[in-house]
Parts: structure tokens; sequence; C-alpha cells
């Protein structure tokens, strides 16, 4: 699922599809993803952050605990406008598996949500009986 302003969103998704990257469903807000994620889950969150998408009257850390309470396992890949690292560094607290700057193309999200997702089952492997 991407969660991205337009015309953003639109552009990662064109990306993916000339990519031959899995389809995935676009949303430009936290409560359309939120409700999104009630039927089928994604199989990771590309997370545009910025204050459309946040909804205005919500923070990123509130926002991270909302989709970690419907989707505690998803891979969720934050992409940041600020270069703060202390903004990095919260949003990684909060819930984001990973967090990446401005530039960064498609098809570099898409290996680090498949990683994430290697990782969380190497993990699952090792912690289960």
């Amino acid at each position: 699922m991407i969660l991205a302003p337009e015309p953003a969103a639109s552009l990662w998704a064109r990306e993916a599809a000339a990519e031959g990257l899995p389809p995935a469903s676009v949303v430009d807000s936290l409560a359309a993803c939120l409700d999104g994620m009630g039927g089928v889950m994604p199989v990771a969150l590309l997370w545009w952050v910025d204050p459309t998408t946040l909804g205005g009257s919500c923070d990123l850390g509130s926002a991270l605990a909302q989709v970690r309470a419907v989707a505690p396992e998803l891979p969720l890949l934050l992409r940041l406008e600020s270069g703060d690292p202390a903004e990095r560094v919260a949003a990684l607290d909060g819930g984001a598996d990973d967090v990446i700057g401005c530039a960064c193309d498609i098809r570099e999200l898409w290996a680090r949500a498949k990683a994430i997702t290697r990782a969380k089952n190497m993990t699952n492997a090792f912690t289960t009986p």
C-alpha cells in the first residue's frame, strides 16, 4: 500500500508498475490507510509522511501507534521530508521499520520492504517453538 499525497502517490504506483513490482493500492490519508487495512492486509506500507497524509490533527507518533495497533508486523517504510536525525530516530522508535530521505526510487523502497520482511521472518523463526 502506498500512502502519499498526490501527485507523488500516482507517480510511485506508475513507477512500481513500470518496474514489474506487485500492484499497490494508493491512499492519500492515514484514515483511508487504516480503513484499507480492514480488508486485505497489504504486504508493506510505503508512507510519504507530510501534513496531508497525517491528517492535520495527528502527530507522527500517534499515527505510527495507530498503524501498529492495526498491523503490528507490517513492514513500514517512511519517507520524511526532514533531514533532522531527531525526527528519524523518533520515527524508528515510534514503530517505523525504516526511514528514507527525499531521493529514493520505488525499486529501492520495494527492496527495503522485502529486506524488512526477511528480517522479521528470521526473527520469528528464532522465537517460534
